[in-house]
């Protein structure tokens, strides 16, 4: 088993486990946004003559409404305490709209699964009779708009009101495949109105979104009770038929193209119908991407599709759009960084490898060398844009493409400005220069003087409470440092280099090295009781299964920190006799040895990692490559020796 490649990936961003959520637009926004063309005023002003009806002639004085709506009960509902809490502060019209929600609620939980799905049949023919009679007009009265607008709010109409699907997809659903739901949706979305496209997606989106995966778990039509996925999970197995029906009518080719269709992003100097109809294209664009991210949940490898077609290409350029940022610039962000690292990772990863992905992301987080994201929302962006480079390192070849397009430069630059991405500029350096592939990154990142920034960081020095390193981080430093005394080859100015920042303020980064080592086998040691004491309970348990998630909660609870800094200071040791001797006395004041702990660890590792890592590639025709366990080996030896 080869423990180091699970070490080796990117985790999933935070946000990937919470559905993002539309955000409505300022107040400001919406006042800028306000729609001034011909028949707005005309609207406006019968509905203001409409609602500015005048009161009864009392001969009072008082031109405006008394209550909202001329309601004359709207101060009726006067509390226990002398009415000095208005009512509800509802209108007669509010008040009968919530009595008729909660009568419909009451008829619901009492009607039977008979009664429910003749009225969902009734709706869906509804929307039905709506689109062929909407097809009908729009044919006959091409050119007369006004004779078929009113077909279209009628399916604007039809389409909302099947969100009551969701209500109870085992029972629902399945009728609404049998009623060739699926294929009208998808016959939408080439509509000529976005409007009707927006009302399709916003439907889907509802329909396949996490909230609907559990609901209706009892009462489905056919549902087993000794059935084990019924009651259980029963609306997610209807989401989950439902999305293949879709994916089976070509929802996703229909549906990706409107990315480019719309448009949300208005000049500067644009009229207010144009800004509206912006911020409207905007939270269109926001509803499709989260239909991509649902069926990505329910079908990880609908990525590959994803990957294959136009979608990959929007989604880096949407990123790369210059100008204020946005929700939908940082939802395309989140979205590469699910595709990354799905099922189908590696092989998105290569297709943005070849498609200039590289240079589209170092593009991206170019822009942030020199000063930091404006909120919490653009650091967010920062952060999926380094994770979707980190994945996209993992791969072999994109670490070559990474040193050609100046990658180790502008990671350099990023902890020298000691700007609040640094720290993931570590990481995307630790993936990148990794492996006999990153021995060039190492030299480069040397002569960019990146070896100052990187041990100020491991010290410590200069950093701020907000972006003081984790042990994540200090993992990520550790591997930076072992992958540069892998990589960089041996009496090379480079290494010398290397080398000479141990050595110089009295061996301190090799104390800090010990001080990491230490670190970590106290936070292993809580971990070990642990795992004794659940060995014991599981008396005589020898699964291979169970000791490999051990192994694996070890790694995680500071065990691979341990084995990384034990590398790095045995390395330190047969390099340099003024290291050895001091990393030998500085042990010995604790009561340890060189062929003590540090061995242990390093054999530890030998016999976990596996025969495949290599550590550098043979130069020579028919000589054979040197693998990591040949170096562990060799150290081991040495340590021994000068104990």
């Amino acid at each position: 088993m080869d423990v180091d490649k699970l070490f080796k990936l990117p985790k999933l961003p935070s946000s990937a486990t919470n559905k993002r959520k539309w955000a409505e637009p300022s107040v400001d926004a919406l006042k800028a946004a306000r729609v001034e063309d011909d028949e707005a005023p005309q609207l406006a002003s019968a509905a203001a003559s409409s609602s500015r009806a005048p009161a009864s002639g009392d001969g009072s004085d008082d031109d405006g409404d008394f209550a909202p709506g001329n309601d004359a009960d709207y101060f009726a509902e006067e509390d226990d305490e002398g009415g000095r809490f208005f009512g509800g502060g509802l209108t007669a019209e509010q008040k009968r709209i919530l009595a008729i929600m909660a009568t419909d609620e009451r008829d619901a939980a009492e009607r039977r699964p008979e009664e429910q799905l003749r009225e969902l049949r009734r709706a869906l023919l509804r929307c039905e009779r709506a689109v062929s009679r909407n097809q009908q007009l729009r044919v006959k009265h091409a050119d007369a708009p006004e004779k078929f607008i009113e077909s279209e709010a009628e399916l604007h109409g039809s389409l909302g009101a099947l969100v009551v699907l969701t209500t109870n997809p085992p029972l629902f659903y399945p009728e609404a495949v049998r009623n060739s739901l699926p294929q009208t949706l998808c016959a939408l979305l080439s509509h000529e109105n976005v409007d009707i496209v927006a009302k399709v997606v916003e439907l889907v989106e509802e329909m396949t979104d996490d909230d609907v995966l559990d609901v209706g778990i009892s009462g489905a039509a056919g549902a087993d009770d000794d059935d084990d996925e019924a009651p259980e999970r029963a609306g997610e197995k209807a989401v989950g038929d439902f999305v293949d029906v879709l994916l089976g009518a070509d929802f996703l080719a229909l549906l990706v193209p409107n990315l480019t269709r719309l448009n949300d992003e208005a000049p500067p100097d644009a009229s207010a119908t144009a800004v509206a109809n912006a911020e409207s294209d905007a939270s269109t664009i926001y509803h499709i991407l989260g239909c991509l991210e649902n069926f990505l949940a329910l079908r990880p490898r609908m990525a590959r599709d994803l990957a294959s077609g136009q979608c990959l290409a929007w989604l880096m350029q949407r990123c790369r759009r210059k100008g204020r940022h946005d929700q939908n610039r940082g939802y395309a962000a989140e979205l590469l960084a699910v595709l990354v690292q799905g099922e189908e990772g590696a092989y998105v990863c290569q297709r943005l490898g070849r498609a200039d992905g590289i240079d589209h992301l170092l593009e991206v987080l170019s822009r942030y060398r020199k000063g930091d994201p404006s909120d919490a929302e653009e650091l967010e962006f920062v952060e999926n844009v380094f994770d979707v480079l980190c994945a996209v390192l993992a791969l072999k070849g994109n670490k070559t493409r990474f040193v050609e397009a100046e990658g180790p430069e502008l990671m350099c630059i990023f902890l020298r400005e000691k700007k609040a991405s640094r720290l993931q500029a570590v990481k995307a350096l630790d993936f990148a220069l990794t492996g006999p592939e990153g021995a060039k990154g190492c030299v480069r990142f040397v002569e960019s003087m990146g070896l100052g920034p990187l041990f100020s960081l491991l010290m410590g020095k200069g950093a701020k409470k907000h972006d003081a390193a984790t042990s994540s981080d200090e993992e990520h430093m550790l591997g930076l440092i072992v992958s540069l005394l892998n990589n960089l080859e041996s009496e090379s100015p480079a290494r010398i280099r290397l080398l000479a920042k141990f050595v110089e303020d009295d061996y301190e980064k090799a104390d800090r090295l010990l001080e990491l080592f230490e670190t970590s086998e106290g936070r292993l040691q809580a971990v070990e009781a642990e795992i004794k004491a659940e060995q014991a309970e599981l008396e005589g348990g020898d699964d291979d299964d169970m000791e490999t998630l051990y192994y694996l909660r070890r790694l995680s609870s500071g065990l691979h920190m341990a084995q990384q800094a034990a590398y790095a200071l045995a390395w330190l040791v047969m390099e340099d006799d003024g290291l050895a001797a001091h990393v030998k006395l500085m042990l010995s004041r604790k009561g340890g040895r060189l062929d003590g702990q540090l061995v242990e660890r390093l054999k530890e590792w030998y016999a976990n990692v596996g025969d495949d890592v290599v550590v550098s590639e043979a130069d020579e025709a028919g000589a054979e490559d040197l693998r990591l366990k040949d170096v562990i080996v060799q150290l081991v030896n040495y340590l021994l020796g000068v104990a």
